[in-house]
């Protein structure tokens, strides 16, 4: 195979002399910090440093095929907050029916957020938001206490906070209680 040596060599061995941007949209450009398997067991997402939330469709070996291995298809990128350039991380991943909930050290000056997609639409949601009993710290895990009209939601940060998030089904907002202060 020929190497160019120039972008004229590259646009040489063009067809039309017309330059191509590639992108690959189903790659992290920095670590994966944290996954997701939805409840379906047919959804996994991944996250990290790059801010970037990747869908994957997993693909199951037919019935009459079972040796054939399980195959990952990229179905979505979700694209967490990348005006901010490199401020914020995703540290945690919740799966909730067809909404994802995502977390990290903020990149809105708040350094523990919490936002939601919907998986189906890619609509973004309400935050998870309080600005004054918050966290304050980059929110390391979330877990879904209870589903169905009145959600709830548990959240640990770096500094040992623990909040409990509770949906106002009236309103789409949720509100925040402090179950542990931070340690610092």
């Amino acid at each position: 195979a020929i190497q160019p040596n120039s972008f004229e060599d590259l646009l040489a061995s063009s067809r039309d002399r017309t330059p191509w941007l590639r992108l690959v949209e189903a790659e992290h450009t920095a670590p994966i910090r944290t996954l997701e398997l939805d409840a379906s067991g047919q959804n996994l997402f991944t996250a990290g440093e790059d801010k970037v939330v990747h869908h994957w469709k997993i693909e199951t070996p037919k019935p009459d095929n079972p040796a054939q291995a399980l195959r990952l298809r990229h179905h979505a990128t979700y694209r967490w907050q990348v005006q901010r350039a490199e401020r914020g991380t995703i540290l945690s991943l919740l799966s909730s029916g067809d909404e994802l909930f995502i977390a990290g050290a903020g990149a809105d000056g708040q350094q523990g957020e919490i936002v939601a997609i919907n998986t189906v639409t890619g609509a973004w949601l309400a935050p998870l938001v309080d600005v004054q009993q918050g966290h304050h710290a980059p929110i390391l895990k979330t877990r879904m206490l209870s589903s169905g009209p009145q959600r709830r939601i548990v959240s640990l940060d770096d500094q040992h906070a623990i909040g409990l998030w509770t949906q106002d089904t009236n309103r789409g907002t949720w509100m925040f209680r402090g179950l542990r202060k931070p340690s610092v």
